[in-house]
């Protein structure tokens, strides 16, 4: 007897993502794979589609920090186009991403923020993620103690307790991981506080929100909520340890 499972009278549906082979060289495996997740919901024709940051984080088995950083690598790659929508109310929903096929399209390659639309806009992103790679193995000492001395102060952390170092130095971590730098730290804390208000501000409240470095946004009622609820966790989960 075959152990072939046995199809007889069943369909299979295969989908598939279009992905040119320029990608292959210039993504992060993250970003490649987030690539691949929004292209089995982009529209045949205008390769558009809106699925939401925890579907796509559920799609390729990242976490949401991981998800919007790899997307945020793929807009300043030219990869990925990403609008903001909102509802009638102005309620923000999720976004809208159009996927590129064409190669030379690459944007914000350098840290002075200047649009790159040529050609050799690949050679430079190369060198780019080149240089990135050095800088992810080069968590010195003295460069964590860069990131952890700013998530300290912005969270108000004094004299924290033995959890909260821990907490601490995570977040660090990880923004340091993500291609964040110390300095946005301050930024992305700040406007923290104008969306979600002062009670949301912890050291991984700053690594949820790393889009927040583009500037505030308007909050739902509901949102505030959910985002205080969780420094709630994170306050009793400090006073148990």
């Amino acid at each position: 007897m075959s152990d072939e499972p046995d199809f007889v009278g069943a369909e299979l549906e295969f989908t598939f993502t279009i992905v040119p082979h320029w990608l292959l060289k210039v993504l992060k495996p993250i970003e490649l794979t987030t690539y691949v997740a929004l292209g089995q919901y982009a529209d045949n024709k205008t390769k558009e589609c809106w699925p939401s940051v925890t579907k796509l984080a559920k799609d390729i088995q990242r976490s949401r920090f991981s998800t919007i950083k790899a997307l945020q690598g793929l807009e300043e790659k030219g990869v990925v186009e990403i609008k903001e929508r909102y509802k009638d109310k102005g309620e923000q929903t999720s976004n809208l991403y159009i996927l590129k096929l064409t190669q030379g399209v690459s944007r914000k390659l350098d840290r002075g923020g200047k649009e790159n639309d040529t050609g050799r806009g690949i050679e430079n992103l190369t060198q780019t993620i080149l240089n990135r790679t050095i800088s992810i193995e080069l968590y010195s000492r003295e460069i964590q103690e860069l990131y952890v001395n700013a998530m300290q102060q912005v969270c108000a952390l004094d004299k924290p307790t033995k959890s909260q170092w821990g907490r601490i130095y995570k977040a660090a971590k990880e923004m340091h991981e993500a291609g964040y730098e110390p300095g946005d730290i301050p930024v992305i804390a700040e406007n923290l506080v104008k969306t979600y208000g002062a009670g949301a501000l912890t050291p991984q409240g700053i690594v949820n929100n790393v889009q927040l470095l583009k500037g505030a946004r308007t909050a739902t009622a509901k949102q505030v909520e959910n985002t205080l609820d969780q420094k709630k966790m994170e306050d009793w989960a400090n006073e148990t340890n």
